[in-house]
Parts: C-alpha cells; structure tokens; sequence
C-alpha cells in the first residue's frame, strides 16, 4: 500500500466517508493548521520569537476550526470554493514532503512508518473489525497497540 492509500485507508478506518461534510472539513482544517503550529513551534524553541505569537494564533484558530466556530462558513463552500481548498490541501502534502526531502530526509520510509503508526491507534473489535475508539468529542484515541514513530532513523 502506497502513502496516499495508506491516508485513505487511515480515514476510512476512523469513519471518515469520502464525501463531503461540513464538520469533518473544518476539523481537518484545524488539524492542517495544529500540524503547522507544531512546525513553527521546532523552529523557534526555546526561546520566544515572533514566531511564537504567530503559532499562538494558529493553535488558537485551529481550535476554531476543529471545535465548529467555522462550521457554518465551511457550510457555504461553492464547488470554486471546494476546488481552491483541493488544491490547497494537495499543495500542502506537496510541500510538506518537499520540506521532509529538504531535512534530508529518507521521506517515503518516514512517510509509511508515520501512517504505520496512525494505523496503530485502531483496534479490533469482538466481529474482528478494525474500528476507532473516539472520546465524547469524537476523537480518535490512541488504542493499546499505537506506537509513537521514531523518525530519526528516517534523518541522514
């Protein structure tokens, strides 16, 4: 299985159709945005930096988005709309990987071992489906069997 299955494999497994919903958009949103927060976040630790006042707003809008303050405005995409946050989204992936390639980075290993280790947070139930446990806000939670990925041997 490729990177890009493995991600759709990964959403389909958490109950993530492949169709278009509101709340599940502006929850990924969110989670784009924490991604980069965390990004700026190795940058300019320890110290406080500009950087850091931009990270705080970014964490704080990607709660935004991730606990529905957005919802009604991801509500009123026109398929234009839904074009631009498309390409959006896969210039993202692209970029990150170009970032990954860009540390030196062994990326399609560090790719799969990351999605290895999503993968790892479902568990099986009593019918021998693989299926998501999730908190009261529909959070997936790390099942018994996740693994944190160790990606430095992923680094030259």
């Amino acid at each position: 299985m490729d990177f890009v299955e493995s991600v759709c494999e990964f959403n389909k497994t958490g109950g993530n159709a492949n169709e278009f919903n509101v709340r599940n958009v502006a929850k990924y949103i969110g989670y784009l945005l924490e991604e980069v927060t965390e990004t700026l976040d190795a940058l300019q630790a320890p110290y406080h930096t500009p950087i850091s006042d931009l990270a705080a707003h970014m964490e704080a809008m990607a709660g935004n988005f991730k606990e529905g303050m957005f919802d009604e405005q991801v509500a009123k995409l026109r398929r234009e709309d839904k074009i631009e946050v498309l390409d959006g989204a896969i210039d993202s992936a692209v970029i990150g990987i170009g970032l990954a390639h860009c540390l030196g980075a062994d990326v399609q290993g560090a790719a799969l071992h990351v999605a290895d280790s999503n993968m790892s947070k479902f568990v099986t139930n009593e019918a021998g489906e693989t299926v998501a446990l999730r908190d009261e806000n529909g959070k997936i939670l790390k099942g018994p069997n996740f693994f944190r990925p160790k990606l430095d041997q992923f680094l030259a």
